[in-house]
């Protein structure tokens, strides 16, 4: 979690110093210096600005990374029983592929999903497209706080 932390504060910092996109305008407020070979000057940024505009960019960017996590917060809440859903699905099975995550938040019951396999494997069909228990946990890792959704997820 610490690092989807770190993560997500450098993206808004550079949202808000590098590109521009916030209220501030379109601005850089910060420019790399110096050679960028064997570690040297690797991440140091030169501030060209007062104190006053970096309380104000700090505030735009704990503005973009609350309002990321107000956002990720209802999305979770919103679709808690088919995230529940989900989660006893992995637990009982340990994958579960693309279709079967689409059953269970299309409001499917897990017994579906052992009927679905049973016929698979009765018919001989092969399962493609695996969510995996290890790959959920990895998910939010990639979510940003513009709120695009994250390429694991599909």
């Amino acid at each position: 979690a610490a690092n989807d932390i770190e993560r997500a504060t450098s993206m808004a910092r550079r949202m808000v110093c590098d590109w521009g996109m916030s209220p501030l305008g379109p601005l850089a407020f910060e420019k790399n210096e110096g050679p960028v070979f064997l570690g040297m000057g690797y991440g140091q940024k030169a501030k060209e600005y007062s104190e006053a505009k970096a309380q104000e960019i700090d505030k735009e960017i704990s503005k973009i990374i609350n309002t990321g996590y107000e956002r990720a917060m209802k999305i979770l809440v919103d679709h808690k029983e088919a995230l529940e859903k989900i989660t006893q699905a992995l637990l009982e099975f340990e994958t579960i592929d693309a279709n079967e995550v689409e059953m269970l938040v299309n409001g499917a019951q897990i017994s579906e999903i052992t009927k679905v396999r049973s016929n698979k494997s009765n018919s001989g069909g092969g399962r493609g497209g695996a969510v995996t228990t290890a790959e959920t946990s990895t998910a939010t890792e990639d979510v940003a706080p513009h709120g695009r959704k994250p390429a694991s997820a599909t």
